[in-house]
């Protein structure tokens, strides 16, 4: 499927609902396999739907370049050490489709040096790194209020009884997703239930409000490309509550420690927050008053030079087996990226031990600490420890 670019004016005067809009169209292309169903008994699943949309402000018109749904996460306990590096840790939509936008950007960098003009993503101002052209903003529409902070007051009003679970905690790390929600503007993990199997994931309100710091890069497209900054977050309307966003997201909230941080090329960039009209039809939203149920599947597109769709189940492709983990992992697992990685010949790959290469990005691990500095009890993950060529 190749991208639909949508002219700026076709969906009103409203920017939010042009971004949600190509979103939404780009998922009711895909085939039926992987998404939420209406099963016998009438019980309708639901899943999260995000999106990375490109604008292109000199043509004006936006182009979804890669979706993802899913709202599992992949507990520590499913997770063997000969499988590190290839079984996804966090299967919410939002982190997907930021992972996806990066395997795209892998390929783009891999196609610079055979083909500059299929890079159309990308240009070198200078002989070091890419950056993304000047003309292109990016935007990030998601159906639901991400999970963790910014959905606080959302889950408190969603209950009869409002007052907080108060339920023991240390202070000096994270919190589950639901515990105690009284205390706000904190780092918590997924997933949000206090008798689910722990995982290494934070929320996805940490990991979006971290990349206003450290950009929507990750450990690999960080080393060839400059700092790029997410535009806009867009959301539907009955998913916002003003304070919930301005203390998650905001640089008057949990973020204003970082508003004069400068380390290297990263800077605090705070993107806005926007509300959409439109509705994703598999939507938790859509309609209270039917019987649902949560979709176990995961599906990831990626448009553009790729052009490929992949369904995913606790973090590998549906229907291979987890002990093979090379034909079980997905396009944007950790070893999978180390490979393009490879192809693009970085020196850094000397190391083949992941959590060692990593330290080796000092710039981007100095601006980590700056972030786990600001944000309340982010503690590192686990996982690392593996050999990325194996």
């Amino acid at each position: 499927m190749s991208l639909f670019w949508i002219p700026a004016s076709s969906v009103g005067d409203e920017m939010p609902d042009t971004v949600a809009q190509c979103v939404l169209e780009a998922y009711n292309r895909l085939p039926a396999h992987g998404k939420p169903i209406i099963r016998a008994n009438g019980v309708r699943e639901w899943t999260t739907l995000a999106g990375v949309v490109l604008e292109d402000t000199k043509e004006k018109k936006f182009t979804c370049v890669d979706l993802s749904t899913g709202v599992k996460c992949t507990p520590i306990s499913k997770i063997e050490p000969n499988q590190f590096g290839s079984v996804l840790h966090d299967c919410h939509a939002e982190v997907l489709a930021l992972r996806c936008f990066n395997r795209l950007l892998l390929e783009h960098c891999r196609s610079y040096n055979d083909e500059p003009s299929k890079a159309w993503l990308l240009e070198k101002r200078n002989e070091k790194k890419f950056c993304l052209k000047p003309n292109l903003k990016l935007h990030l529409y998601v159906s639901e209020c991400p999970c963790g902070d910014a959905s606080m007051e959302l889950l408190a009003n969603s209950l009869e009884n409002s007052e907080p679970w108060n339920m023991a905690s240390l202070a000096d790390q994270p919190m589950r997703g639901r515990t105690d929600f009284g205390q706000l503007g904190i780092v918590r993990t997924k997933p949000g239930r206090a008798d689910a199997p722990f995982s290494w994931s934070k929320s996805c309100s940490d990991k979006i409000s971290s990349k206003q710091y450290l950009s929507i890069l990750n450990a690999q497209t960080s080393l060839l490309i400059e700092p790029i900054y997410l535009s806009s977050l867009v959301l539907p309307e009955s998913a916002i509550v003003n304070t919930s966003m301005k203390r998650a997201f905001g640089p008057s909230g949990r973020c204003m420690g970082l508003l004069n941080q400068v380390s290297g090329n990263y800077t605090f960039q705070p993107f806005q927050v926007l509300a959409t009209k439109k509705k994703f039809s598999f939507s938790k939203l859509v309609d209270p008053g039917i019987r649902i149920a949560t979709s176990t599947n995961v599906l990831i597109w990626i448009g553009n030079q790729l052009n490929t769709t992949q369904v995913i189940h606790n973090g590998i492709q549906a229907g291979k087996k987890a002990k093979d983990t090379d034909r079980s992992q997905t396009i944007i697992s950790r070893k999978a990226m180390m490979r393009i990685l490879q192809d693009v010949q970085h020196p850094s790959l000397e190391k083949k031990n992941y959590e060692e290469w990593k330290r080796t990005n000092a710039d981007r691990q100095r601006a980590k600490e700056v972030v786990r500095g600001v944000l309340k009890y982010w503690t590192c993950n686990g996982g690392d420890n593996f050999d990325w060529s194996a």
